[in-house]
């Protein structure tokens, strides 16, 4: 996809045929843990396969670019494409900070020390407004950093968390040095633009630069300039989520992906965005399906926060995002059809609106241009954290005793795979983004009556609402609030085995096509072992009855 970086050679099929096919194979890969190369396939169908064999990047029209480890690229010889390797040069005019102070003018790549300290130094700058937090560790024990930042970082208040990440794809850097320079604008003009101080007084924003470093630092420490795409296991991260649709990853969860799980885990993320390169335009759901085959409830949605994003940065650089379409903004699937990949799983899994952005089409910028691409980006990230606020924001309590309570939100006639979201249970508080308009939600918690509230009208600001929930009275639900049951699942997510304990006549594991997985009968209580390791990856759900006659449903993450 880099138009002047790369020097392209084409080498025919049949090089790789006969008794020279294990030589070219070993001199291709002699160098290098990936090849690109592009092909020509327009059937949708096909392609669709082949996603599942190697790690396709970018279409237009019927000419696909796409990377490959070894095993990938020999899977997709297998097929007999005719094909040109784009021979991946190195001469990039790259300019590396070997200091912090190096930074200043934002026009150089940050060495890996470099950006640890610059990390560490918004921190210490600013203590009350930024911690660092350690996500996890690359396969080469590299840190994966996120920045946050709040007026209050020690008291978790009612206000949505916003989630931004970049460079999952080592190779795709511009949107590294744009989020380290949103993280320093942010913090610098806190408490003197009264736009930034509203928006970190109201907002608990996360930034995570890097996702994937051991590939942005493949070349070593000190350079950039041979980063590659796929992780040190040469996997793309980008391929390896858990899929909402069933579909396996080809290998097992990488171990940045598993950080950045339960990560999200142990958040609870509103809206986010995952920065890549290669391209400029707002991708987002569904990206394992076409529009056609499966239209995300918030279409309508994702297509105005695309074109506010969009029409940001046109309005400083016209012809910015114009290398796919005239809007900027596609639907994934109708780009190209992937499986496994972060956003589906984010949307899906998490209940969080996150979007792919794809910030320059050239993925390793030449250093000079690096402050060009920020001025361009900045209105359009900001304005993009702004969208967290608007929809309706809620609490929902008990009716006579005020408690906060866990609560699923569903918008009627509206919601769909997972659109709808929870309010947090230690708070009570949730956010549902949604278009200017007049909507009907229903509130449903375990133990508690459902409610309805309709004619719930939504401006330009967020329209704020308090969901009282009555007590189910019903003897069923009366005994298990008098705690009878004492139900508990954990490890939730799981991995290779999940435990029921309580009170509980039988149980039935269910995935997300509705298919009985799991089952089991005339319990007698106790602690209950079940063996998840031969089960895929996903989202299942825990059908419980309990002895007192109340049945429950549970969702259970297999790992």
């Amino acid at each position: 996809m880099r138009k002047t970086a790369f020097l392209v050679l084409a080498l025919l099929m049949s090089y790789f045929c006969g008794t020279n096919a294990q030589t070219a194979i070993d001199e291709l890969f002699a160098n290098r843990p990936e090849v690109v190369f592009s092909f020509v396939e327009g059937n949708n169908a096909k392609l669709r396969e082949l996603s599942r064999i190697i790690s396709i990047d970018k279409r237009h029209g019927d000419t696909i670019t796409a990377y490959a480890n070894r095993d990938e690229f020999q899977a997709f010889l297998q097929k007999g494409y005719k094909y040109t390797i784009i021979k991946q040069g190195f001469e990039k005019a790259v300019t590396m900070a070997t200091t912090v102070a190096q930074m200043s003018d934002w026009d150089r790549y940050p060495t890996y020390d470099v950006y640890l300290q610059m990390m560490d130094s918004f921190a210490i700058k600013h203590p009350t407004l930024c911690q660092i937090d350690t996500i996890g560790t690359s396969v080469r024990g590299r840190l994966i950093l996120c920045a946050v930042i709040s007026d209050s970082l020690s008291t978790d208040q009612n206000e949505p968390q916003f989630f931004y990440t970049s460079t999952m794809h080592g190779d795709e850097v511009t949107g590294y040095i744009l989020m380290l320079r949103l993280i320093d604008y942010l913090l610098a003009n806190y408490g003197t633009d009264a736009e930034i101080t509203r928006l970190i007084n109201t907002t608990r924003i996360y930034i995570n630069p890097l996702a994937n470093p051991d590939g942005t630092y493949n070349g070593g420490n000190n350079t950039v300039s041979r980063a590659t795409r796929y992780n040190a296991n040469y996997t793309d991260l980008n391929r390896n989520f858990p899929d909402p649709w069933g579909t396996q990853p080809m290998s097992a969860t990488q171990r940045e992906n598993t950080a950045m799980m339960d990560y999200a885990q142990n958040h609870h993320f509103v809206m986010s965005a995952n920065l890549h390169g290669g391209s400029e335009v707002v991708n987002f759901p569904w990206d394992s399906y076409t529009a056609d085959e499966k239209l995300s409830a918030d279409y309508l949605w994702w297509q105005d926060v695309g074109r506010r994003f969009v029409d940001s940065c046109r309005a400083v650089n016209g012809s910015a995002y114009t290398s796919e379409n005239r809007s900027g903004t596609i639907v994934g699937g109708n780009w190209y059809v992937i499986s496994n990949g972060r956003q589906d799983y984010m949307n899906y899994y998490h209940h969080c609106k996150e979007a792919t952005i794809e910030v320059s089409t050239t993925k390793t910028l030449s250093s000079s241009l690096l402050p060009s691409y920020w001025n361009f980006h900045r209105r359009a990230l900001i304005d993009y954290i702004h969208q967290v606020h608007r929809g309706i924001h809620g609490m929902v309590v008990d009716s006579l005793t005020r408690q906060p309570l866990q609560a699923l939100i569903t918008v009627d006639n509206y919601d769909s795979d997972s659109s709808n979201v929870w309010s947090r249970n230690a708070r009570g508080d949730f956010y549902r983004l949604l278009l200017n308009g007049d909507y009907s939600i229903t509130a449903t918690a375990q133990g508690y009556r459902s409610k309805t509230i309709g004619n719930v009208t939504v401006h330009d600001t967020a329209t704020h609402i308090l969901i009282e929930l009555v007590r189910d009275q019903s003897p069923a639900a009366l005994s298990h609030t008098e705690n009878t049951d004492n139900i508990a699942i954990y490890p939730n997510p799981c991995k290779n085995t999940l435990s029921i304990s309580g009170n509980i006549r039988n149980y039935r594991i269910v995935n997300t096509l509705g298919q009985t997985i799991k089952s089991s009968t005339k319990q007698s209580g106790g602690n209950i072992t079940i063996n998840m390791e031969n089960m895929p990856k996903g989202l299942y759900f825990v059908e419980i009855d309990h002895k007192s006659g109340l049945k429950t449903i549970h969702k259970v993450l297999k790992k």
